[in-house]
């Protein structure tokens, strides 16, 4: 593989939970790729036609502008992230694939960075640090512990986008669908490892929504984070 790669050579690979709206948001954000990147929405397929037409018809105008001169691609598989990363893998025609959470915000700089960082290391595993779009002040302890997890420990999650070449994604092997939606990214990452492949940061931020801190409360959601965290590192 070739370092002449761009972000034309990426499939961008977005799962919509069945409730999810934060995705409409992103679209706008998504404007700002190349006209040659594939995008893919991997809906559940629990939805039936009506309520599926129902699900996008929010999104609908913004589609269609996202569509013109793109490969927009939206498909239905088995809820479940994993399971429907894995779909929108399998549909992939290009190079590079970058899984991204759908309540994530993509900036300009983030793309950039993200296009630099393939560039420089296209065998690498590639992710962003981590902010949280209206955060609380305590939210800015996850983000330095984002930053530990994946720095220190080598411990990059879901939340921080992962863009992989496809070749290495075959050769490690797709998220385990046996998983519960908080393990699959961690397992993908112990395997990313296993596997002498590099993590490289963007060194640039992606934003992820702050709801389940607002939802949950932070005490719990920052415990159950870490908690997962520390479940992965002891497995190793």
């Amino acid at each position: 593989m070739t370092a002449s790669v761009s972000l034309g050579d990426v499939t961008l690979i977005i799962p919509l939970a069945p409730q999810e709206r934060a995705w409409i948001k992103l679209i706008d954000d998504l404007e700002a790729l190349p006209r040659d990147t594939e995008i893919v929405f991997v809906a559940p397929l629990e939805l039936d036609a009506n309520v599926l037409n129902s699900f996008f018809k929010e999104a609908s105008q913004k589609i269609r502008q996202l569509s013109v001169g793109r490969k927009v691609r939206m498909i239905q598989s088995l809820t479940g992230r994993s399971v429907q990363m894995n779909a929108g893998a399998q549909i992939a025609q290009k190079k590079f694939l970058f899984f991204l959470h759908a309540d994530s915000r993509l900036s300009e700089n983030a793309i950039d960075a993200l296009e630099a960082s393939i560039q420089k290391n296209p065998e690498a595993l590639h992710y962003f640090d981590l902010e949280y779009e209206n955060g609380t002040p305590l939210t800015l302890i996850n983000t330095l512990g984002s930053w530990v997890g994946s720095h220190v420990l080598g411990l990059p999650t879901g939340r921080q986008g992962f863009c992989i070449s496809r070749e290495n994604f075959e050769r490690v092997g797709k998220f385990d669908e046996t998983l519960s939606v908080s393990g699959e990214d961690r397992a993908f990452i112990t395997k990313v490892r296993a596997a002498k492949i590099k993590l490289k940061c963007t060194d640039e931020f992606l934003q992820t929504s702050a709801r389940r801190f607002h939802e949950q409360g932070w005490l719990r959601t920052s415990s159950k984070q870490a908690w997962q965290t520390l479940r992965t590192v002891f497995r190793r």
